[in-house]
């Protein structure tokens, strides 16, 4: 890892040359998820974050609601296109005496092969490539900072899907941030089950970077400065969303998360999301941040159990779009609040935009936008 946040001049022109030929590579094959989707792969999802919706849990409710059978939070598109603990082959070593050594390497914290998947000749992977020149060009750490989801239907329980490679869709850089100087990457993939049909599509926004100096050097996480919680609205458990009752302007019921280790390091392994800047404090630190902190998928996780706790078991939810802000460590809750920004009646449903914010005591964490339906019922 670079210990500067600069790369000089020549370097910079040419590593913004060779990035710039990526944009619009890959989406050109599908690759299968290592896993279908289970009932239990749910169940630790949805027990990790509290989400009691019976369309996740409880079978007999499932078949009766739109979608048929069991299906999982809509952010698990997500957790089933990473690959979890998966052997690396950096994992395995035999040293200059000749003796085994093992250590579980998170892939793709070093964008290493995986043992049962060796690599294909002629086709472009935006992820080792465009990780591969950065991080030789001293930018080795990575942030997500927003994407979007959106969704043709649920995956079901039995369903194995297949995401497309990542398509390089932009790059911009280098920019400076309080994290460091680093480039902002889009990748967009698309999902389609076994038969063909679409599942989805969703583009992942990525920060790449060089630890500025002053967080080069691992150190105790700071005391953050403490700011005034958003302003909370009750929950009742009496109030039952009716679609043809919700307005603009309508405040969704809070939600005070209490982050807790657990909540981090269990998000993110039932999420497949093994990054070590979720669990390893060490490594976090050294990769320019005060502590491990919570993955996309959990929050996003907690995001859709927000508002779908509101709007009940019908809802279906249709977009997600989310920007991430301030990291989110352990030991500092997480206040979600929404607010109800558009209503469109339709012929069989209301489409709904709500707009979700994720605060802490370092500020925003994360600015979520949810759309669902509500059938007129």
């Amino acid at each position: 890892m670079a210990g500067h946040s600069k790369v000089a001049p020549l370097m910079e022109q040419s590593l913004d040359d060779r990035l710039q030929t990526y944009v619009g590579k890959g989406g050109d094959r599908y690759i299968p998820a290592r896993d279908s989707i289970t009932a239990e792969g749910i169940r630790k999802m949805i027990e990790v974050v509290g989400d009691r919706n019976p369309i996740y849990s409880d079978a007999d409710f499932a078949v009766g609601s739109v979608h048929g059978g069991l299906v999982p939070p809509p952010p698990a598109i997500l957790a089933f296109w990473l690959k979890g603990f998966q052997p690396a082959k950096s994992s395995h070593e035999v040293d200059a005496q000749g003796v085994r050594h093992f250590r579980l390497d998170p892939f793709p914290v070093r964008g290493t092969e995986m043992l049962d998947e060796p690599p294909v000749k002629d086709q472009f992977d935006a992820f080792n490539e465009i990780a591969g020149a950065l991080t030789e060009a001293g930018y080795s750490s990575r942030a997500g900072v927003g994407g979007e989801l959106n969704l043709k239907r649920y995956p079901k329980v039995g369903d194995h899907l297949f995401y497309s490679d990542a398509k390089l869709h932009s790059i911009a850089g280098p920019k400076s941030t309080k994290l460091g100087e680093g480039y902002f990457t889009t990748l967009v993939m698309d999902v389609k089950d076994r038969q063909g049909h679409a599942i989805g599509d969703f583009r992942l926004q990525s920060f790449i970077f060089a630890p500025a100096p002053s967080a080069a050097k691992p150190t105790p996480a700071a005391e953050p400065a403490k700011r005034e919680p958003p302003a909370l609205r009750p929950w009742a458990e009496s109030e039952r969303v009716s679609a043809s009752s919700v307005a603009v302007g309508q405040e969704l019921p809070s939600l005070v998360v209490e982050v807790t280790p657990s909540l981090i390091i269990a998000g993110a392994l039932f999420s497949n999301d093994i990054s070590d800047v979720h669990h390893d404090r060490h490594l976090a630190v050294e990769r320019g941040y005060n502590d491990y902190f919570m993955c996309t998928s959990g929050t996003l996780l907690l995001v859709s159990r927000f508002v779908t706790d509101w709007a009940g078991p019908s809802a279906i939810v249709e977009r997600i779009t989310w920007r991430l802000g301030a990291q989110q460590y352990s030991h500092d809750p997480l206040y979600l609040t929404g607010q109800v920004s558009e209503v469109e009646r339709l012929t069989d449903s209301y489409r709904i935009t709500v707009e979700v914010a994720g605060n802490n005591s370092r500020g925003l964490h994360a600015n979520c936008t949810v759309r669902l339906l509500l059938p007129l019922a």
